[in-house]
Formats: structure tokens, sequence, C-alpha cells
């Protein structure tokens, strides 16, 4: 994101700072908060923090019982109840079966049953727990990435507030510019109508306006872009008298939250990735579970008691390999983020380290060109009294004057050079709003 030079052609100073008495001032503060509140993207990160969150619930339920309520029924052939009698006399009912052929061999049964199931896992040998902290880590690196996102949107909006202050004021200094030209042409065919200057000087002005006319529509167009864009990157609408704070030229925000950069993201998926390589290696360890089972179930018009308890103690032996390749490929991931990370780092470095040289830069060069702007002042007042005494020509006035903006345009350029490096301290990673 770059502002282009031609954007400060005309730009004026310090007397802009005030702005107009009717004007809305919207500030940086209302639409970072604006932002971070109604962006789309907000909201997709915080569903993927909500989703990852459900993914911990999931993982915990292995610490849990389950409980559950079976009811079946069914008709089948064969197998009917027998009342048979032991040698104590005791009747039973069990299970016969006539075989092919013999009378209702393959006759239809009614059999039905309901059952109350509780399974408890007793121990896995930490394959729950690695599944905790695999949820937790997923957790954390959705966590970590949603804030990302939000240090990212807020970069945004400072990227598109410093065109818009910087395309604000460089629309009303050719506004200005116009009018001063208007006025200095007025005052030129005065002179020349009393015979005092030459026609010559006339066209001159007339020239002058021109060019103040056309950079004043080049600027008018420049600032309604930057207003679509403050719009577009806080989420917005600004109004029709709506202009950013000029103040901030003179006062860089030094109250900014700590951004987190890429490569804090890339570390927590890292750790999660690291994080679900250890689960993939906890399936192949063992897992005792119990089991308890209570109902009834009926055969045609008999009802019989269920109930069972039970243990089981199961390792898995062989899968065709599908955990630890899956475990070696979360390993890879987690190298993969790693080393993104140490890049991003880095790069992040770097980037800090120019912000840090333009804010030292900044405050030389406007040092400089406030001099330079009180110089050609003094050298524009002196023109323009040599050509009102008819000592000098025009030509000098408008060079002075040309030489006035441009040193204008030195202290607005320094001025926003030192936002800019204020505002890309506070948000690593982003890339200079301003031309040095």
């Amino acid at each position: 994101m770059r502002f282009r030079a031609t954007a400060l052609l005309f730009a004026l100073g310090a007397w802009l700072a005030a702005g107009s008495l009717q004007a809305e001032v919207v500030r940086l503060q209302a639409l970072e908060s604006r932002a971070i509140t109604y962006r789309a993207g907000v909201a997709v990160e915080q569903a993927r923090i909500a989703g990852a969150r459900a993914g911990e619930d999931v993982a915990r339920s292995g610490y849990y019982p389950k409980l559950n309520l079976n009811v079946e029924a069914a008709a089948s052939a064969g197998g009917q109840l027998v009342r048979v009698t032991d040698v104590h006399g005791n009747e039973y009912l069990v299970q016969g079966a006539r075989t092919l052929g013999e009378s209702n061999a393959v006759a239809p049964q009614l059999r039905y049953g309901a059952t109350v199931s509780l399974l408890q896992n007793v121990y896995d040998f930490g394959r729950t727990r690695s599944a905790v902290r695999a949820a937790q880590a997923t957790t954390e690196a959705a966590r970590v990435d949603a804030e990302a996102g939000r240090s990212q949107i807020l970069a945004e909006v400072r990227a598109a507030y410093l065109s818009w202050l910087a395309a604000s004021v460089s629309a009303q200094a050719a506004q200005d510019s116009t009018k001063q030209a208007k006025a200095r042409r007025e005052a030129v065919d005065a002179r020349v109508a009393d015979g005092v200057r030459p026609q010559a000087d006339a066209l001159l002005a007339q020239r002058q306006q021109a060019l103040a006319e056309l950079d004043g529509v080049r600027a008018r167009a420049r600032l309604n872009v930057a207003r679509i864009e403050v719009e577009r990157a806080s989420g917005a609408e600004l109004g029709p008298s709506a202009e950013p704070d000029l103040a901030l030229l003179d006062h860089p925000p030094t109250e900014l939250s700590d951004a987190v950069s890429q490569a804090a993201v890339a570390r927590r998926q890292a750790e999660a990735a690291r994080a679900s390589a250890a689960l993939h290696e906890q399936a192949r360890s063992p897992a005792i579970t119990a089991s308890i089972d209570a109902g009834i179930r009926g055969e045609n018009d008999a009802l019989l008691p269920y109930c069972r308890v039970g243990a089981a103690f199961s390792i898995p032996l062989w899968d065709g390999g599908a955990e630890s390749g899956r475990a070696r490929t979360a390993n890879a991931q987690a190298d993969e983020a790693m080393a993104r990370s140490r890049e991003l780092d880095a790069a992040l470095a770097q980037q800090r380290a120019i912000a840090q040289s333009d804010l030292q830069s900044a405050a030389e060069r406007l040092r400089i060109a406030e001099q330079l702007f009180a110089l050609a002042e003094q050298q524009l007042r002196g023109a323009e009294e040599k050509y009102q005494t008819g000592v000098s020509t025009l030509d000098p006035v408008l060079e002075a004057q040309s030489e006035t903006w441009r040193a204008q345009q030195e202290v607005l350029s320094a001025k926003l050079l030192r936002v800019d490096a204020t505002l890309r301290l506070a948000s690593p990673g982003t890339s200079s709003a301003v031309r040095p």
C-alpha cells in the first residue's frame, strides 16, 4: 500500500490542521473499533474459534461414560422358546430349533427388547489426554490467528485512513491554490487594463489558474477514491461532511495496541501440528473399558430380564501404517510451520528496523522542510513586493509560489512519513503507506 507522490503535490501544512468548523471529524480510533466489530472477517475468525472449542469438548468426552437406550424389535424364522425342567424340578425357558423339514421349522418368531447400556473408558494410556491437548493447541492456534486477523484489519484501516488524510489535505490545498490563482489573475488583469503591466502577464496568470483548477480536479478524484477505501476497510459509511483528524499530522498516535504477527500464528500452528502427531502416535496404545447393560427382552408373549457386566482390554495390533503415516504428516507440517515462522520473524525484524529508520528520517526531514518553507515564504513576499512596485516581472512571483508549494509538500510528506512509521511500528508486517 503506497501513496502516489502526486497525491501530495499541492498539500498545505499546519494551517489546515484545525479543519472546517462544520466538518464531522472522524477519528482513527473510532474507525478501528468499528472495523474489528463489524468486518465480516472478524465473524469468520470467531466462528473458527467456536468450532475449535467445540473440538475440545469432543476430546474431553473420552473421560465421561456413554449412556445409551436401545429398543429393538424383529421377526426371525425358527429358534422358539421351549420350557424345560431340570432334575430338581426347576423350569427354564431355552431356545430351541427344529431341523429343516420338520413342522414349524421356519415359523416366524417375534423378538423385542429394551436395554440401557453404560460404557466407561477406564484407562487408555494417555490417548484421551493427547486428544485434549491436540484440541487445545488447535483452539490456541485459531485464537492467535484471529488476533493476527484483527491486527491485519487494523493495519488496513490505518493505511486507508492515512491515505484519506493525505488526499483530504491535498484537496483542500488545491482548492486554496485555485482561489489564490484566481485572485492573482484578477489583480494582474486589472494592472494590465491600467496599462501598468504587459499582456503577457495576463496570459501567465490565466495559465497558472488553469493548472491550479486541473490539480483541483485530480485532488478531488483522489479524495473520493480514498474515502471509498476507508469505508471498505472500516465497514463504516462516511457522511458527506466527514473529514479525517488533521491534528494527527502534528500529534502521531502514541497509545497503540501491540499487533499479533503471522510469525506468531505459524508458531501456534506448529504446536498444534506437534500435538496432533502425538495424538496419532497414542492411537497404538491399549485401552481398558467397562460396560453394563440392563433391561428386558422378550419373544412372543414371554418377557425375560437382561443384565450384563463386562470389562475389555484391547490392543491395536496393525492398521496398515495409517496412524504412523498421519503422525509423520503432522510432524512434517509442524516443521514447515516453524520454518515459515523463522522466515517471518526475520522479515518482521527488517520491517521494524526500516520503520524505526523512517521515523528518525521523518524527524530530520521535517526540521529541514520547515526551514525551507519559511525561506520560500520570505522569497515569495519579496517577489510580490517587487512585482507590485514594477521592479520585476510576474515570472519570479510564479516561480517563488511554486517553490513555496514544493516546500509545503515536503513538510506534509515528512509529517505523513512520521505518522506512517509510528503506525508501522505498532503493526508489524505491514508495508509503508507513503513514499519516503
